[in-house]
């Protein structure tokens, strides 16, 4: 019966994601984060992430594009991939939630049994770099809805007053869609690239 509950809260968070819109904005529904400057790979990146804090045990929070603030930074990956699911790895964990994205959640006793507070995670595959302003941001493409997406699950052990994270569900592809593996030049002002695809979790 558990398995069945954990399935049908899966299905109906990724419909809602597969609605979001892929212009580097969140629609109606999902709060915007864009307050955190991330230091990845020796470069600080702005980032915006779309994420939902429900009061119900069904919450989400997807990635929805990265920029360096200094354009000139090297860092010391040219692994597009990693730079991406490193932000991912990021903005998942237990303290960056519950600290800038579900404020003032309870935190749920990890004593209990197979207690936790469940997140839907998105992570799109197939990007494009495009200018906004002076700043070459990575956002998906304008294809939509080819999410990676797994479930986790967080505790609060309060004898070690750590997080405790578990996922629940192995990763599914929600849609198909065959985006180029080739990664393009990026693109001169106020241009923007051709899709390319990032392995995730999934891949």
């Amino acid at each position: 019966m558990k398995k069945i509950f954990l399935s049908a809260l899966l299905y109906v968070m990724l419909i809602s994601m597969n609605y979001e819109s892929s212009n580097a904005t969140c629609l109606p529904g999902w709060s915007t984060y864009n307050g955190a400057v991330l230091n990845i790979f020796g470069c600080d990146y702005y980032i915006e992430v779309c994420f939902k804090c429900t009061p119900t045990n069904s919450k989400s929070v997807k990635l929805n594009g990265y920029s360096k603030v200094d354009q000139s930074c090297i860092s010391s990956t040219t692994n597009e991939a990693d730079i991406m699911n490193e932000i991912v790895n990021r903005i998942t964990d237990a303290n960056f939630i519950y600290s800038n994205l579900c404020i003032g959640s309870t935190p749920v006793p990890c004593d209990e049994y197979d207690a936790g507070e469940f997140y839907s995670i998105g992570v799109y595959r197939c990007w494009e770099k495009k200018w906004f302003d002076d700043y070459l941001w990575t956002v998906p493409c304008e294809t939509g809805d080819d999410l990676c997406y797994y479930m986790i699950k967080f505790c609060f052990n309060f004898q070690t007053n750590e997080w405790e994270r578990k996922m629940t569900q192995p990763p599914m592809i929600s849609t198909y869609f065959e985006c180029p593996t080739v990664f393009p030049p990026n693109p001169p002002k106020p241009g923007t690239s051709a899709c390319f695809h990032l392995n995730t979790i999934c891949d």
